[in-house]
């Protein structure tokens, strides 16, 4: 066990707590445990004393008044989200892909004017999965519609939020290598632009790790100037690297 000395710090006493460096003493006896702050838990704590001090808030504005909250989704739009999940039925049809189950697509193929959309179920059931061939179909409608289609991609973890990212990127590649392999079935059911959608990822935890091919890393003050300039892309970042 190697212990680093590090210097002390103050705490809010509800999710962060002082301390202050302290040399071991020979012949004492010590306990470890883990750390008793809770980081996330202090940011999300401020983040519910600024609504309750009036500041604006975005989801909590979606979900308080949902009313106010509109997605401009034209027929041919959700024509080309339709479109898109024809595809995949023509693609398991055709022995070239695995099936959804009815949730699953109705997730891909409907739900694109809705403002807000919660997506629920137990670890390992394919929400990132299938939440990856959502956000395609979605890009496919906005195509369609001749529509602007940037697109945040932010969990609560860097773990998660690189692993979305990723099963976007594995979707794309598995695509790309049926419009090889079928072009006739691939051009029948799905705009080649979507394969063509930039990456990125803003602000990560260890920017030198291996990332997929398509994915782009981009630092936190590049960011909005990368974003900005593209018709359609996918932005993959943590709110609290990018706020803080």
């Amino acid at each position: 066990l190697e212990l680093a000395p590090e210097g002390g710090g103050g705490g809010d006493g509800r999710y962060s707590f002082g301390y202050s460096w302290r040399p071991l003493q020979p012949g004492a006896a010590y306990s470890v445990e883990s750390d008793p702050n809770d980081v996330y838990g202090k940011r999300c704590a401020e983040i519910v004393d600024g609504i309750r001090d009036g500041a604006p808030n975005a989801l909590y504005g979606r979900l308080a008044e949902p009313e106010r909250e509109g997605v401009a989704w034209p027929a041919a739009a959700a024509a080309g989200q339709r479109r898109f999940a024809a595809g995949l039925d023509a693609l398991l049809e055709a022995g070239a892909l695995h099936p959804f189950d009815q949730h699953q697509r109705a997730y891909i193929a409907g739900h694109g004017d809705a403002p807000t959309l919660l997506v629920q179920g137990p670890p390992g059931t394919g929400k990132s999965y299938a939440t990856a061939f959502a956000l395609l179909a979605r890009l496919q409608g906005a195509l369609a519609a001749g529509q602007l289609f940037r697109t945040i991609l932010s969990c609560k973890t860097h773990a998660a939020t690189d692993v979305l990212l990723e099963q976007l990127a594995e979707v794309q590649a598995a695509l790309r290598a049926i419009q090889a392999q079928q072009p006739a079935l691939f051009a029948a059911y799905f705009d080649p632009r979507i394969l063509d959608a930039p990456l990125f990822r803003v602000a990560p935890r260890d920017p030198a790790r291996p990332w997929p091919g398509a994915v782009r890393v981009l630092d936190r003050d590049a960011a909005l100037g990368v974003i900005v300039q593209q018709r359609a892309c996918f932005a993959a970042f943590t709110l609290f690297a990018v706020g803080t």
